[in-house]
């Protein structure tokens, strides 16, 4: 149909509606199309809002299969790769989304994006957490030294966020050729050179390493 009721007037509906400017004047639609022609001269990709289907089932019957099911907030919502605004803002307006400065889109945030280690680490963006058996964003992509630190599997390095030795490396041979990490053949982990932990609680917390007071507080 044409046009489309929503209980108080009549409107043109979102399926009809060419280029992202037109779509988007309607607060019951959304766009999934390019931006870079914003008459829609390139076809039409204008949908309902994700938003207006109620509960999980009619979220995922969406036959265009653009809805994705948020279980924490029991809301359906377009899925964040298909919002194509250029701002962060309008992607992160969505919990299941973050946008991807260096890329310049939205995407869905690894917790909410695989279910499993073998899609998660295929995704550089993302990392498996064998402890909440979960996939959380890579220690790389953590947006400031907080969110680094709160992952128990990164570290602020000179400035950036990278994995600690033992989630870095998982075989001797990546770990020997890494000058801040050192192979524990006890253990068969992969840890941090003492030299390198400059805080106490860091240091003792390898038991191949002790801390020196006596001489200017090292490791």
């Amino acid at each position: 149909s044409y046009c489309g009721w929503d209980g108080g007037r009549c409107y043109k509906a979102c399926v009809e509606r060419y280029g992202w400017r037109e779509c988007e004047q309607s607060n019951r639609c959304e766009w999934e199309g390019t931006r870079e022609d914003p008459a829609g001269t390139y076809g039409k990709a204008c949908y309902t809002r994700c938003q207006l289907r109620i509960g999980e089932t009619e979220c995922n019957e969406d036959p265009e299969n653009r809805c994705q099911w948020n279980s924490k907030t029991y809301q359906c919502r377009q899925k964040c790769e298909l919002n194509t605004s250029p701002s962060p803002t309008n992607c992160e307006t969505n919990p299941l989304c973050e946008y991807n400065t260096a890329k310049g889109s939205c995407q869905t945030l690894c917790p909410f994006k695989y279910s499993n280690a073998s899609e998660c680490l295929a995704d550089a963006n993302c990392m498996w957490n064998n402890k909440t058996k979960g996939c959380v964003r890579a220690c790389e992509f953590s947006k400031s030294s907080s969110g680094c630190t709160a992952n128990y599997m990164c570290e602020v390095t000179r400035g950036e966020c990278v994995k600690k030795c033992p989630y870095r490396h998982i075989t001797y041979e990546s770990c020997r050729w890494d000058a801040a990490c050192s192979w524990d053949n006890n253990t068969e982990r992969c840890n941090k050179k003492c030299i390198y932990s400059v805080v106490q609680e860091f240091c003792d917390q390898n038991y191949m390493c002790e801390w020196d007071s006596t001489y200017g507080d090292k490791c």
